[in-house]
């Protein structure tokens, strides 16, 4: 999978691009395990920023684009020397399942997870 568009249920984050957006660096704010689900969230921020804002977001001083990408059905989820302040170079492959990947500029923090359902979800911080 090469774009953030490309995820199932990715409507709203359609919208707010109108080009479709390279999955690549992010910087990784939150992790979020539910083992009884099980399920995986992450909340991280991508370098690019919206040029389709909504009419109530506009003028309000927002200069990032913070996604969350909520993982059910994982197994095999693997994460080394998280938590960190790296950049990482996120990947998804997606065959029967999706695997999600995360990996730092030195490969030493890394997360990696296998899910039938990877689903974005987009908000926006201010400065």
């Amino acid at each position: 999978m090469k774009y953030w568009n490309e995820l199932d249920e990715s409507i709203f984050f359609c919208k707010l691009f109108s080009h479709p957006i390279e999955i690549g660096r992010i910087s990784l704010f939150s992790l979020q395990i539910e083992n009884d689900q099980p399920s995986l969230g992450l909340g991280f921020d991508i370098p690019e920023f919206p040029d389709n804002l909504p009419e109530k977001w506009q003028n309000k001083g927002f200069n990032t684009c913070r996604l969350g990408l909520t993982c059910s059905n994982i197994s095999d989820l693997k994460i080394t020397n998280i938590p960190t302040k790296e950049i990482f170079s996120a990947t998804i492959e997606r065959s029967y399942t999706a695997q999600p990947s995360l990996y730092s500029g030195n490969l030493s923090p890394q997360l990696h997870a296998t899910t039938n359902n990877p689903a974005p979800n987009t908000k926006h911080s201010g400065e």
